[in-house]
This record gives structure tokens, C-alpha cells and sequence, in this order.
């Protein structure tokens, strides 16, 4: 089986500035993908695989700023992570689908 079969949400491209905590430590980061389910990031600050996170971002082209929980599902190299939500509200879950959905 594919990753991307493997994966239970459609992912899209998306380039946004993310302001990320794990822990104590404050670290910023680039999205690269999104879905409902996850995003993958860029940063310089690599964490280890199950570590908790919360991620800070402005949806691109909906001027509205989300806060969601997630944990490292895995590290890919060139500081690359895929987060995986694990405290998503109703309202940002349908947000991220609306714009998955756009990206088409």
C-alpha cells in the first residue's frame, strides 16, 4: 500500500508561515501541504516522532488565524515533519476541508 493510500485525508499545497510550541520551546516553521488530518512543515528546529505540538497559522486567503494540537507523526530528511491533528475544533476541521476542497 502507497502512502497515499495509506492517507485517510486529500492533502493540497500550501505555503504559510507557522508559529509553533513544543514543550517550552518556541519555533517557527513553513507549511508545505495541508489536509484535514495533518500538514507537512519545513523548520530548522526538528522534533522527534510522537512529540506533542501546537501550530499557529493563518489559512491562506481566509484571514483566519488557527491553533491546533498535534504530535510528529514522522521526520523526513531536510527538516521536513508530517503533523498529525489531534485537537482540531469542528469549525477549523470544516475550514481546512473548504480550502483542500478549493485546491483542486
Amino acid at each position: 500500500m502507497t502512502m497515499e493510500e495509506k492517507r485517510k485525508f486529500r492533502r493540497v499545497p500550501m505555503d504559510a508561515h507557522i508559529e509553533g510550541e513544543a514543550g517550552d520551546v518556541a519555533y517557527t516553521a513553513e507549511a508545505r501541504n495541508i489536509s484535514a488530518g495533518g500538514m507537512l512543515i519545513r523548520t530548522t528546529h526538528t522534533l522527534r516522532e510522537g512529540e506533542a505540538i501546537r501550530l499557529r497559522f493563518e489559512l491562506p486567503g481566509t484571514g483566519t488565524k488557527l491553533a491546533i494540537s498535534g504530535v510528529v507523526q514522522h521526520v523526513s530528511p531536510g527538516a521536513y515533519m508530517g503533523i498529525r491533528f489531534t485537537e482540531i475544533s469542528p469549525q477549523d476541521f470544516k475550514l481546512i476541508n473548504d480550502y483542500v476542497d478549493a485546491g483542486d
